[in-house]
């Protein structure tokens, strides 16, 4: 299996169904940016000793605490832009109070502290000075030719990195450590974003937790199936395990051309399902010599479990979010490989085996059936009946706690000291943190039309701030107006006469004048090509669209009507992922009723009307019931819940055949449930530990339905012999 075809970005499960195109080009320009590397420090000295140790590490594209820009290059480029780089203020100062702009321009040959970038032989008005480049909070220091940033917390160095595609997670925690550790020595102030990083602690907290979690459960199921069998040829079912996921896997991957991981974690949850054969089988034939064809006798009901817990999963295939057919496709296979593993080769492994259970287990097997038969004849179908109209009236009341959005924010585990510095970086740079983009489609003069989609928005109320390439550069059409200003100034004799005052010959200064007039108007494209303006290309899509950064933006009727008149949507991907799992949530739960119906008909099929009305009555309480308990305790039922009742309903459908195998006498039926109830159980409940709030309570959900399927089947069991 090709490792790279295992996608791990959680936006990639985003269902587009509007302007698809636009926002894939988007989420690509979102996944690049996750590979970026910001590190911020007040000392120079810091920033430039970083340099060496980042390349030791071999872990960026490039490190670097300078920036790698040809000087004169910059300031051509500076000149050839000055007129459609310069700032709202300057811009708003030609228009309605010309003649203080210009008598400013020239007082500027005398004041030897105003800050002038370019010879004035180059930049004669000195449009330069005031080049938003330098409104920016980041600036290049073209002295030591750094990043510099002046914010109210004093001043900063920045540098921007870019991380290798194939970087190891470890040696970027391991470089992220030592920089804070320097840091810390030295008493600088430095801080460090990455989306990269958060990636990996996560990845190396999720190692850690599975580790323990696994070595715990594995104990645990060991010493239960030891206990239970007291043979160490139990543990061949491992390849049942094997076996079934390989089949999942490849079929998963010759459908779908990448495999998201959180399939795969879902889908690993079937380990409990896929030994239920071989449990049932061995709990049958306990303490006698195993003998291959002795499975034979267990083909009908076999087949029908697996029937109707395939075609549970099968149903999925018809789900409109790529994430819940590729459960389907991966889980479906799993079972089927599963089901072969155990009919055709299990058995040649366990050939003459004796597996037979120790005195202790043997004891806590007579006290559950004995309970199970205390409990068979103080339940009856009005306590059934009772329960599920209390259950359900209390879901009725509470049905807005089941119903509530799902947060994607309960699927990680974020470190807070990252966080910290993301939001302090966010703070120093003056960068948007928003989530939410506005794409404003391609058009011959984007710039003005983005400045007139603001301007709405704005006179709306309905926007607080923002950053786009609208309020760095000038639009084509305000770079003409400018030009058509300086036309007339030419023969102001007021203006040129604040040039004159100071010695500057006419033909000298109407030659400027010209300069002026005859730059080129440049577009969007012509001034991102150069060099200079290279760090705005993020505002701009590969199709010609450009994105504005919204803070503050309020999505209504009237926005909405708003950007659909200018050719523009929103799109905040964090919100879409949401309502993606929302609505599978939704879909999930539709396609499960389907699910129901088609399992009871088959067991109406297979063991008539009233057991199999008994069955799905007993599964479809058990959910109601772990429903009540989420609400109870006030825990969020998101799509990981649903999947959780989903899978546990159909390990409950299992157990409930099982238990009306008449085959099998009540002890046998019960010991197979009991086995393969706690090999699952186990393994469900200890991710209910997990520090990852959605994985916690897709444990919790499971387990907990479990252990009321596997009482239920028990008694069930008891009461279909005793009938």
């Amino acid at each position: 299996m090709n490792i790279n075809r295992l996608e791990t970005d959680i936006f990639s499960l985003i269902n587009f169904k509007d302007n698809q195109n636009e926002q894939l080009v988007l989420k690509s320009m979102q996944d690049d940016l996750s590979n970026e590397f910001l590190l911020v420090s007040d000392s120079k000295e810091f920033m430039k000793s970083t340099e060496i140790l980042a390349n030791k590490t071999g872990l960026f594209e490039k490190f670097s605490a300078t920036v790698d820009i040809d000087t004169k290059k910059y300031l051509d480029d500076l000149g050839r832009l000055k007129l459609a780089l310069l700032n709202r203020s300057a811009v708003d100062k030609i228009i309605n109070k010309t003649d203080e702009f210009f008598k400013e321009s020239a007082e500027s040959f005398l004041n030897q502290f105003i800050f002038r970038p370019l010879s004035a032989r180059d930049d004669f008005f000195a449009l330069a000075t005031h080049s938003s480049m330098f409104d920016e909070k980041i600036r290049l220091n073209i002295s030591d030719m750094m990043l510099e940033i002046k914010s109210e917390d004093g001043n900063f160095f920045l540098v921007k990195a870019r991380l290798k595609p194939n970087y190891d997670p470890k040696e970027l925690i391991k470089f992220y450590q030592e920089l804070k550790a320097q840091s810390s020595i030295k008493n600088y102030k430095t801080y460090i974003s990455s989306g990269a990083l958060y990636g990996a602690f996560a990845k190396m907290d999720a190692d850690k937790e599975s580790l323990y979690m696994s070595l715990i459960s594995l104990a645990l199921t060991s010493l239960f199936l030891l206990l239970a069998f007291r043979n160490f040829s139990i543990f061949n079912i491992v390849f049942i395990a094997i076996f079934g996921f390989a089949c999942g896997f490849c079929a998963s991957l010759l459908l779908f051309d990448q495999l998201h991981v959180m399939v795969v974690i879902i889908s690993t949850s079937l380990v409990g399902l896929m030994f239920d054969f071989a449990l049932h089988w061995l709990g049958k034939f306990k303490n006698q010599k195993i003998q291959s064809h002795s499975i034979q006798s267990m083909l009908k009901i076999f087949i029908l479990g697996l029937f109707i817990t395939m075609s549970g999963y099968a149903v999925f295939i018809l789900a409109p979010l790529e994430l819940l057919r590729q459960v389907a496709v991966f889980s479906f296979f799993t079972l089927f490989g599963a089901f072969l593993f155990t009919y055709f080769c299990l058995p040649l492994l366990l050939e003459g085996k004796i597996f037979s259970q120790s005195i202790g287990f043997s004891k806590i097997l007579i006290w559950f059936h004995s309970f199970c038969i205390l409990l068979s004849k103080k339940i009856g179908f009005k306590f059934l009946i009772l329960l599920f109209i209390i259950s359900s009236s209390f879901l009725m009341i509470n049905f807005s706690k089941i119903i509530v959005s799902d947060n994607i924010r309960d699927y990680s585990n974020s470190p807070q000291n990252l966080l910290d510095d993301s939001i302090k970086i966010a703070h120093i740079t003056g960068a948007n943190v928003s989530n939410l983009m506005i794409v404003v489609r391609a058009d011959k003069d984007i710039v003005a039309k983005e400045r007139a989609l603001i301007k709405e928005l704005k006179n709306a109320k309905l926007i607080q701030d923002y950053s786009a390439i609208s309020k760095i550069f000038l639009s084509q059409a305000e770079q003409d107006s400018i030009k058509e200003l300086f036309k007339k100034a030419k023969i102001d004799s007021k203006i040129s006469g604040f040039y004159q005052s100071l010695g500057i010959d006419e033909e000298l200064l109407k030659a400027e004048f010209k300069r002026i007039v005859n730059l080129n108007t440049l577009s969007v494209d012509e001034i991102l090509s150069s060099d200079l303006a290279r760090e705005f290309r993020k505002f701009m899509l590969e199709n010609k669209s450009s994105i504005i950064y919204a803070d503050g933006f309020i999505k209504n009727n009237q926005s909405s009507e708003i950007l659909a008149k200018y050719n523009a949507f929103s799109v905040n991907f964090v919100d879409t992922l949401n309502q993606n799992f929302t609505e599978a949530k939704h879909s999930a739960v539709i396609l499960k009723i389907a699910a129901f119906c088609i399992a009871f008909v088959i067991l109406w099929l297979f063991f008539g009307l009233n057991k199999a009305f008994i069955v799905m009555s007993l599964i479809a309480l058990g959910v109601l019931i772990v429903l009540c308990g989420f609400v109870i305790f006030n825990l969020h039922v998101n799509i990981f819940v649903v999947f959780g009742l989903i899978l546990a309903s159909a390990v409950g459908i299992d157990y409930m055949i099982f238990a009306m195998n008449q085959d099998l006498v009540s002890d046998e039926r019960i010991f197979g449930i009991l086995a393969a109830s706690l090999t699952s159980f186990i393994s469900f409940f200890m991710l209910s530990f997990s520090s990852t709030n959605a994985i916690s309570l897709f444990g919790l959900c499971v387990s907990l339905s479990i252990v009321f399927y596997a009482l239920a089947a028990s008694i069930l069991s008891v009461k279909s012999e005793s009938r």
